[in-house]
């Protein structure tokens, strides 16, 4: 990286070397918790709607999409469609610059997806900006639009509620 950046050789420096390879020894990584299918079907199922319908439906996008965090954050209200029976959902703006679709389907999860997704739908104020996401509060929609930071712990949301020993 320092080769690249600032043109400097590091394998020139031994004892800089020797340092990294001695401290590196006692590193451990952290292995992250994985939630499991039955996991995030506990939560869609038990967890009230009145806190958690806004990470319900993030999460539930999150997974039929495998979306990313920056994804989710700026989806646009227009780019979920409801078709009757599904949801049609486009994500325009990728990190790979290719636009990407996929649908939620009423038996994707043990609970009606889209039933869940229209609910949320129509707590949206009709004031409200473009983003899908907003702030939720007491079973209440407002018009201010949730970040980045608030969708990306979503997850961490559900972990505490259904892994034991989350914090």
């Amino acid at each position: 990286m320092l080769k690249v950046h600032k043109n400097i050789d590091i394998s020139k420096y031994g004892k800089l070397t020797l340092y990294l390879k001695v401290g590196s020894r006692k590193y451990k990584t952290k292995n992250a918790k994985i939630l499991e299918r039955n996991q995030i079907e506990e939560f869609l199922k038990k967890a009230p709607d009145v806190e958690y319908l806004q990470v319900k439906v993030a999460l539930i996008l999150g997974v039929a999409g495998a979306c990313r965090c920056n994804e989710l954050t700026f989806l646009d209200i227009s780019d979920v469609q409801d078709k009757d029976s599904y949801l049609y959902v486009l994500i325009p703006d990728t990190k790979t610059n290719i636009s990407r679709s996929f649908t939620v389907m009423e038996e994707a999860f043990s609970v009606n997806a889209v039933e869940m997704c229209r609910k949320y739908i129509s707590l949206r104020p009709k004031a409200a900006g473009r983003r899908f996401f907003l702030r939720y509060v007491d079973g209440k929609c407002t018009t201010q639009h949730v970040g980045i930071n608030t969708i990306s712990k979503t997850f961490s949301k559900v972990a505490q509620k259904v892994l034991p020993g989350m914090e």
